[in-house]
């Protein structure tokens, strides 16, 4: 087994190392879930961010933009402990890139099934992301998708804010994306205090949860058919369905 820091430029580290090493590991974890055994333990890979850049361009050169894409995404869908069918993917893109295209093979279908489910929730994460203006007149934004999609929500609010400074929060993973002046970076916030909501945006979000709930029929009130436009797992930060205080 092996394990890295959990970074793309950890994994793509792990790729030159497979091949510098020329064997496959049976499984590559990210070194936060990584369990040894006592017939395994496993390997650290150390990141080495100039070489893994050079696998990346060296992919996309050879595999293309779109597998490229369908890579990063896959990553992203880091609800999956072992990341070996990755490593796999990108070997195969070297040796016979018309083969990515194949779902028959079944490291093609595996990625293809993650960044699946990582586009999915880019989707969702994009419409269901509720902003808070603080005190200071920056929005703040808190999500925790089930799917790694902070940095791929980035163009989208940039072109949508209008030149706002806006920070999205991701309290799952501690990161926060942070938006100003047309560009936006993400960023480690371990030990980030709770932002102060203002005073008129509280007022704001009370108005919202009444007229939510003045405009809905209760005759007509279908919670399964509610639950599958908007799963239970969003809510929590929607100001549509905030608990009273």
């Amino acid at each position: 087994m092996w394990c890295f820091d959990g970074s793309f430029e950890g994994f793509l580290s792990c790729v030159a190392q497979s091949y510098h090493q020329r064997t496959l590991p049976q499984r590559l974890w990210r070194s936060a879930e990584a369990q040894p055994s006592l017939f395994d333990a496993p390997m650290r890979i150390e990141t080495q961010r100039m070489e893994a850049l050079r696998v990346l361009r060296a992919f996309r050169r050879t595999a293309g933009r779109e597998a490229t894409a369908l890579l990063v995404h896959a990553f992203l869908c880091d609800e999956e402990r072992d990341v070996a069918a990755l490593l796999r993917y990108m070997r195969l893109g070297f040796k016979a890139p018309h083969l990515l295209g194949h779902l028959a093979q079944e490291d093609v279908f595996e990625i293809e099934r993650r960044a699946k489910r990582t586009r999915r929730t880019l989707h969702r994460m994009i419409g269901f992301c509720r902003f808070e203006t603080l005190e200071e007149g920056m929005l703040y934004a808190r999500i925790e998708p089930p799917q790694d999609v902070l940095a791929l929500m980035g163009p989208h609010f940039l072109k949508r804010m209008g030149g706002e400074a806006f920070i999205i929060h991701d309290l799952k993973r501690a990161k926060a994306l942070i938006g100003s002046e047309g560009t936006c970076k993400v960023r480690d916030v371990h030990d980030f205090d709770a932002p102060t909501v203002d005073e008129a945006q509280q007022r704001y979000v009370q108005l919202w949860r009444l007229f939510f709930d003045r405009v809905a029929i209760k005759e007509r009130r279908n919670a399964a058919l509610q639950r599958h436009h908007v799963p239970l797992l969003y809510r929590t930060w929607m100001s549509e369905f905030a608990q009273s205080t």
